[in-house]
């Protein structure tokens, strides 16, 4: 009895502390100089996943750690983070994979791979990576509604990768160098047939809206891509 009322206490223990590194995640400061009279001005994020860590290191196979990890990925990625944030919310579904977080770690990391994109460079292994995710979160869950929130952002992503590849042929249509924006345009809407950027392309090109724009493709293309241009945008 003793030992069962001491395990209780324990995990009650944790669960509070879960609960304040919650708080430190949703935005609460701590007083400075931990003086509780003074205001409360100091990020809390590392305090946060100090916390994490010890309950996913107290607890690993308990729901208390699927939630630490989780936060801690939510920790991350508000930080910009992506990386770190991406193997928290992977962590989750190794460990996790039928909780209902392994749900919301998918999209998180769909997310990440957005914003870790928008924010360095349109590298297609993000890209890759993201779709991957996608696949894997559509196999495992089957039906799951938030599957729809992940193809969004997945979706969000071919429309970032597919105007940046619509500013390199508007670079090449300036420079009056026709062949080459040609080329480009091609390779959007092949890549990225579903975007917006690919029905302007088809229009440039002059091709119907079902035909496959391939069947027309030259048999070069540049072998490096310009610096990205900025000027020209997909409304």
């Amino acid at each position: 009895m003793k030992k069962q009322a001491s395990c209780q206490y324990f995990e009650l223990a944790i669960g509070l502390r879960l609960a304040i590194a919650e708080k430190f995640r949703q935005g609460s400061k701590k007083h400075l100089f931990g003086v509780g009279s003074l205001p409360r001005w100091i990020p809390a994020g590392d305090d946060a996943i100090d916390i994490y860590d010890g309950i996913i290191a107290a607890l690993p196979h308990h729901d208390l750690a699927a939630r630490a990890l989780f936060g801690k990925g939510m920790v991350l990625a508000d930080r910009e983070e992506h990386q770190p944030a991406i193997e928290a919310f992977q962590n989750v579904i190794r460990r996790f994979s039928k909780h209902a977080l392994a749900i919301d770690s998918y999209v998180e990391i769909g997310r990440c791979y957005l914003l870790q994109a928008q924010q360095e460079f349109p590298n297609p292994d993000f890209l890759a990576l993201a779709e991957i995710n996608l696949s894997k979160f559509q196999d495992n869950f089957p039906g799951e509604a938030k599957t729809a929130q992940a193809q969004q952002i997945f979706q969000e992503m071919q429309e970032f990768y597919a105007a940046h590849l619509y500013e390199t042929a508007q670079f090449f249509e300036r420079t009056k160098k026709p062949q080459a924006a040609r080329l480009y345009y091609h390779k959007l809407a092949q890549r990225y047939p579903t975007t917006r950027a690919a029905q302007i392309a088809r229009e440039h090109l002059g091709v119907p809206e079902k035909q496959d724009p391939t069947t027309t493709h030259a048999s070069s293309q540049p072998e490096t891509d310009p610096p990205q241009m900025h000027e020209a945008k997909i409304e």
